[in-house]
């Protein structure tokens, strides 16, 4: 059998390295104009920041915060020293955010840039949702839908449901820390279920107290309380029971209606 040149070889390979060399100055050849028009947009990016940040028309001279009403006078005036004649390019709106958010009313705060020297702010308001007490001689904790605390207060506030929870591990909170609890969650399902059933829409909750085991008192405003453990507790056939005992002639002598078990369980005065 005749043998292989190696010439045939050698040859083959110098070709193929050629055709690479050539196929690389054709890339290159043909990418120039974009590398040449993607550095010209880069350094007149560059170059117009630079000129912008160092003009004295786009100092930052005004904030427009909607709504107002919400940060007070103190906080306005805060906002205003740390960015009134700032460069509307440098400053900073991480910490401008994270200012406004200590205020607890506030939410979620959005700082927006508006040429030439404006600062627009949008706050989502924090609402109070109820007041939170965890110990018979503590605080009371106005907390927000999600929990935070807003204020501490000595004083019951009539207008917010009162939510008694003495076996909560924290005593006391400061602003803006947070009552974590399977029990908030369940509170919200419990409070909306019975708000829209026609047998207790009409009743106005003044208390709810959470027990060790995590089941409710409901407690209305003439007294009386049902003890349930979450929506579970409140079928229909229980519901139309509980609607008949409210409306009856012996409410006034009822203590509380338990609702955690297969029957209604009812605890005179």
């Amino acid at each position: 059998m005749p043998k292989r040149s190696g010439r045939g070889k050698s040859k083959n390979i110098i070709v193929s390295f050629f055709d690479k060399i050539i196929s690389l100055c054709i890339f290159i050849w043909k990418s120039v104009p974009v590398l040449i028009i993607a550095g010209i947009f880069y350094f007149s990016f560059f170059s117009v920041k630079d000129l912008l940040s160092a003009d004295a028309y786009f100092q930052i001279a005004s904030l427009k915060i909607f709504p107002r009403g919400i940060l007070t006078e103190q906080e306005y005036q805060a906002l205003e020293r740390r960015s009134t004649g700032v460069n509307l390019l440098k400053a900073d709106l991480r910490k401008l955010t994270a200012m406004i958010e200590k205020n607890p009313k506030v939410r979620q705060a959005s700082v927006i840039r508006k040429l030439p020297n404006e600062l627009e702010i949008f706050l989502t308001p924090r609402k109070a949702a109820r007041q939170l007490k965890t110990s018979p001689r503590g605080a009371y904790y106005t907390l927000g839908e999600d929990g935070i605390v807003m204020a501490v207060s000595d004083v019951r506030d009539p207008a917010l449901l009162q939510l008694l929870h003495f076996d909560y591990p924290v005593k006391k909170f400061a602003l803006l820390d947070r009552y974590q609890d399977a029990a908030l969650r369940k509170l919200d399902s419990v409070i909306n279920a019975l708000s829209q059933n026609d047998a207790t829409k009409k009743e106005k909750i003044s208390t709810v107290s959470v027990d060790k085991t995590g089941s409710f008192s409901v407690a209305f405003s003439d007294g009386v309380e049902i003890l349930l453990r979450d929506t579970g507790d409140l079928t229909n056939q229980k519901m139309m029971a509980l609607g008949n005992l409210l409306q009856s002639e012996e409410r006034q002598l009822i203590a509380y209606i338990d609702l955690r078990h297969l029957d209604i369980i009812l605890k005179y005065k």
